[in-house]
């Protein structure tokens, strides 16, 4: 108990020498001065006969038993947490007392270590006894924390499944995402279900992967080949270093053996995508790289208070059929087709083709003309769409630039909930070819 509000008295001393005093008041809780002290303060002072001396004491609680917590009762290796010791005088009340006047210790130290401000902060999985004491005193109190392992990083999963489907043009190819990778993530390895050993990408953690048609369809030197190195400060758990080099050639071989070193604090791996074959149907799972701490008997023999350790394998998602886009056949590029027939050769594993013209070469759809078939005969797919269709749509009064293309899909497949547009659900386009339609005069229009 400190008392602020001056408490003016006067006191008289008789037959006592001159000279240097030390002037100490106690309070009591009783007013006979019996009972338990509850405070006391002194001041130093001159003496001289007939002189009167002013002096101010400051009461200081005097501490009869203290309490101890924390802002948790439990925490993981490398989080901290601030003490807090509340002092009490005989009568329970609570004391202020001036700074630094408690000692803070925890044992065992392989659990935790504690600073003289009162801050905890846990090092190793068990129990710790942090002990706060009134320096110069016996009085002190104590509370026991748990230093417990992380959460379990959960089995991930990829979801929603109806994502994890090649698209055709515009819109890309496959796209699969995820819930958000929990705290303690720091990358994700993405594999396919023909070689759930051997990732095929390696990413910072996000919850889903868009691969785009030019890594699915490899030509020339694109098939990639990614080296990643992910480290991680064994003290704090952060990770330090995520750093891939990627490389493309056109001989790669499949990736069958997983090419990977898992230490304490390091994953170095090697991931290959590689081209797709027409027709291949695959699916998809993923692992997470996550830091963990380690228990009593490794920080015994471990550097470190974390580790990198991976995920279980997540179930695969659903599988999809990977559709190469359609050879165009006729007519050639520049070539106005005056049958109206244009044509592709059929694609392995497709059932269905479309064809689109456009004077846009994005193919919008409020002004593409659109046609679709569902047998392909001998190998081909002959579509037509009459010229005279063509001129109904654009006029061409003027030398009009036509762009074609030929698309191919799957129809006994559900088609993926990411595509928007019914005109493009699930087309895998070929290239586009293009031809000029000369004006139309109106001779030709009659």
């Amino acid at each position: 108990m400190e008392s602020t509000a001056p408490m003016p008295g006067t006191v008289e001393f008789m037959g006592l020498p001159t000279g240097p005093a030390t002037l100490t008041i106690c309070a009591y809780a009783q007013r006979d001065g019996l009972g338990s002290l509850l405070a006391e303060g002194e001041s130093l002072l001159s003496l001289a006969p007939g002189v009167h001396s002013n002096v101010t004491l400051t009461l200081i609680g005097v501490p009869d038993a203290i309490t101890v917590n924390a802002t948790t009762a439990a925490l993981v290796a490398g989080e901290t947490a601030q003490c807090v010791a509340t002092v009490y005088d005989a009568l329970e009340a609570i004391i202020v007392l001036p700074s630094g006047s408690i000692e803070w210790s925890v044992t065992p130290s392989t659990v935790a270590t504690i600073t003289q401000e009162g801050l905890l902060t846990a090092v190793g999985e068990g129990q710790a006894t942090v002990i706060a004491r009134v320096k110069d005193t016996t009085i002190s109190g104590s509370f026991v924390i748990d230093v417990v392992p992380p959460a379990m990083v959960p089995t991930p999963s990829v979801a929603p499944m109806a994502d994890a489907w090649l698209l055709g043009e515009p819109y890309g190819a496959v796209h699969l995402s995820w819930p958000v990778p929990p705290t303690g993530v720091i990358a994700v390895l993405v594999y396919r279900s023909t070689n759930p050993s051997a990732p095929i990408a390696i990413l910072e953690p996000s919850h889903n992967w868009f691969v785009d048609s030019a890594n699915l369809y490899p030509t020339g030197n694109v098939l990639e080949n990614t080296t990643a190195t992910v480290s991680m400060d064994t003290t704090t758990g952060v990770k330090t270093i995520f750093d891939t080099s990627i490389t493309y050639e056109s001989t790669l071989a499949n990736l069958m053996d997983p090419q990977q070193t898992l230490t304490d604090d390091t994953l170095q791996i090697t991931c290959r995508r590689m081209q797709l074959t027409p027709g291949f149907k695959t699916a998809y799972h993923l692992r997470w790289l996550y830091n963990g701490a380690l228990t009593v008997a490794e920080f015994s023999r471990a550097t470190g208070v974390y580790a990198l350790r991976l995920s279980s394998l997540s179930p695969a998602s659903q599988a999809v059929t990977n559709l190469m886009p359609p050879v165009l056949v006729a007519p050639d590029d520049g070539v106005l087709p005056l049958d109206s027939t244009y044509q592709c050769a059929t694609t392995p594993g497709a059932d269905s083709y479309t064809l689109q013209i456009s004077n846009d070469p994005s193919f919008p759809p409020a002004t593409s003309l659109h046609s679709e078939m569902t047998v392909a005969m001998e190998g081909s797919a002959a579509i037509t769409i009459p010229l005279a269709n063509l001129i109904a749509q654009y006029g061409m009064t003027t030398d009009t630039p036509i762009f074609w293309r030929m698309g191919a899909r799957k129809t006994t497949e559900p088609l993926p909930a990411t595509v928007a547009n019914p005109n493009y659900a699930g087309w895998v386009y070929s290239e586009a070819r293009t031809y000029i339609f000369p004006a139309v005069t109106s001779a030709f229009s009659r």
